[in-house]
């Protein structure tokens, strides 16, 4: 069974890395594509210093940096460029034709974007060698590992499908059997992750030069997204169990009901009897659904350097879940009689 469950996960590996590989192609051709516009910054700067309005100073600062210096009376636009080479591009671009605008701060992979209201117009500052911290690649890698461990979701149901009279034969406990498939289950999920946390580095790569970053929010992010794909599978481990057929049903509506739970939980407040009922039902629900804990948003834009207490909370019920929902799948299967 151990074997069977490893040629499974090295199939859906297989798989994985051939879809990866494709889109990394298809990165690789809109790179080149998009030369001219990504080697030229952003934000029209290539039309400035094309305009024949614009006059156009090049310098060479003291420490070797090239600083681009574009004026164009027409449009009021006033743009100066620092070129630090290996460290990346300073832009401030002074807009007067601009309706002033709210200031904010924008991530674009390593690029970061600050607009400030500045009177009679806006100045935006982009800095190309911005920190990309390892939470956001975990982000994609959350999403590869639980496509993973969804495709994988249902073990012991596969092995109920036809296979439990040879289980029941081997000379091992059924119980450790289950643990060996559930063992091995985990462990492709854990190298799908990795492999989606390197393609996104490397799809990145190809597009800019990143400045890697790795702080506490950044840890966390990285354990939700193990844990959270792992109590995924878990609890579809779980769900599936003392199935014999029809398991690609459970495992196929997972993901829209596991969707549902957490919505309704979450967005409905009790108004009426209708929206109370749903509330006290979809509540306790959603706090047995993996899904409402993958909070990455907060652990990799909030608090990175210093993670508060309360922040454990999404990774300790996840791993929490995970160790339930597969203790119930082995207890399940246990029980199953061929």
């Amino acid at each position: 069974m151990n074997y069977v469950e490893w040629l499974r996960v090295r199939r859906a590996l297989k798989i994985t890395l051939i879809c990866l590989g494709a889109l990394l192609a298809i990165g690789g051709v809109a790179r080149v594509a998009t030369w001219s516009f990504w080697s030229n910054s952003m934000l029209h700067i290539s039309s400035l210093l094309n305009d024949k309005d614009s006059h156009v100073t090049h310098l060479v600062l003291p420490n070797g940096s090239k600083e681009t210096i574009v004026d164009n009376p027409r449009e009021r636009v006033h743009v100066t460029i620092v070129d630090n080479g290996y460290a990346g591009k300073h832009i401030e671009i002074m807009d007067r034709s601009a309706k002033p605008a709210s200031g904010g701060i924008d991530y674009a992979g390593a690029t970061q974007v600050r607009v400030m209201p500045v009177r009679g117009g806006k100045l935006t500052v982009v800095d190309t060698n911005a920190p990309t911290f390892v939470g956001d690649y975990a982000v994609f890698g959350a999403i590869v590992a639980m496509i993973l461990a969804t495709c994988l979701g249902a073990p012991l149901a596969r092995e109920n499908d036809g296979h439990l009279e040879i289980a029941a034969t081997k000379p091992r406990s059924r119980e450790f059997l289950a643990l060996q498939a559930l063992l091995t289950d985990a462990g492709g999920i854990v190298l799908a992750f990795v492999i989606g946390v390197a393609f996104a580095f490397v799809l990145h790569a190809i597009f800019q030069e990143p400045a890697v970053s790795f702080t506490p929010g950044d840890g966390l992010a990285v354990a939700i997204a193990v844990l959270g794909s792992l109590a995924w599978y878990a609890m579809l481990a779980a769900a599936t169990a003392s199935l014999h057929r029809g398991y690609g049903t459970i495992v196929g509506f997972a993901w829209p009901g596991a969707l549902i739970v957490v919505a309704v939980a979450l967005l409905v407040t009790p108004v009426n009897a209708l929206t109370t009922a749903l509330h006290y039902v979809f509540v306790p629900l959603s706090y047995l659904d993996p899904l409402r804990y993958l909070n990455l948003e907060a652990s990799t834009n909030t608090g990175r350097m210093i993670v508060s207490p309360h922040a454990y909370f999404e990774p300790t019920m996840l791993a929490v879940l995970t160790l339930v929902y597969s203790a119930l799948a082995i207890l399940q299967w246990r029980r199953v009689e061929a």
